[in-house]
């Protein structure tokens, strides 16, 4: 996927130096296109991943609370 993004700029590049700028727009809008629709499609993935985890209460963080009763305070 990384080197169809370069083709394209290069694409694009290439158009710039040849004075073609409309052809310039073009492979600018393709290149833009491509990678929006990469980031959508990796965040479907990511999304569809977790979407049924349950999340953590503090991630990375230790609370030092393990739920066992006698830790709990008595009133």
């Amino acid at each position: 996927m990384a080197t169809t993004g370069i083709r394209k700029i290069r694409n694009m590049v290439d158009k710039v130096g040849e004075g073609d700028l409309a052809g310039a727009e073009a492979a600018f809008d393709a290149a833009v296109t491509a990678r929006r629709e990469a980031q959508i499609t990796n965040y479907k993935t990511h999304l569809a991943q977790n979407s049924f985890q349950p999340p953590e209460v503090n991630p990375g963080t230790d609370t030092g609370i393990t739920g066992a009763p006698e830790e709990v305070e008595e009133e």
